[in-house]
């Protein structure tokens, strides 16, 4: 007898429904600190999802591939109090896209 397994796919996107898209810091919070953290779910069983920062946060803030938003430098709020985020969720060969809002 022999066994024949069919494997997923890797033909959906990662997903941000339902992920929190505002997050609101004290600009107190240390460089280095994590302020966030984004998540989007893959339908596809196939390795794992990889987070990139594609536009905003001035340098200021950085994402790391698990999704977690940290400061890459201090915050003040009297020079800038909202930062805009792009950032992509990839699983390798197929991504998706979120504005997330961070205020502070």
């Amino acid at each position: 007898m022999v066994e024949v397994r069919v494997l997923d796919k890797n033909d959906s996107p990662p997903s941000f429904e339902g992920a929190q898209t505002e997050f609101s810091v004290s600009e107190e919070v240390g460089v280095g600190e994590t302020v966030g953290q984004v998540r989007a779910i893959d339908p596809d069983s196939l390795g794992g999802t990889v987070y990139t920062l594609v536009s905003g946060g001035d340098g200021k803030l950085v994402v790391s591939e698990d999704g977690r938003i940290s400061l890459a430098e201090s915050l003040d709020r009297e020079a800038e109090d909202t930062y805009l985020l792009g950032i992509r969720a990839s699983d390798g060969s197929q991504a998706s896209h979120a504005l997330i809002t961070v205020h502070n």
